[in-house]
């Protein structure tokens, strides 16, 4: 998972080894959207809380398309996390979710 800086979200931070999660921080003013995307094998998932509004796709091609921008952002994620002093909080497992 991407997080902004937030006190809500530092919290989420620190429960990735309980959540079997690995997540990492970077300031808010570069993630401004509240929205959340999951994958689930060949489908994705996107909700919106605020909006009560959600949808699931089932499409391989889609969701690696979607996984693949993900990973370039984990990838730039990472400066931002370090720069904040921030660990990654759980070590990264085949079947683990980001």
């Amino acid at each position: 998972a991407i997080f902004p800086d937030t006190p809500c979200d530092r919290e989420r931070h620190s429960l990735d080894k309980q959540e079997l999660r690995r997540s990492r921080i970077v300031p808010q003013e570069n993630l401004d959207f509240t929205p959340e995307i999951n994958f689930f094998d060949n489908k994705m998932m996107i909700a919106d809380w605020k909006e009560k509004l959600g949808i699931i796709i089932e499409s391989q091609e889609i969701v690696n398309v979607f996984k693949q921008t993900f990973e370039l952002a984990w990838e730039a994620a990472e400066k931002y996390h370090k720069k904040l002093g921030l660990k990654d909080t759980a070590p990264q497992t085949r079947k683990q979710k980001r």
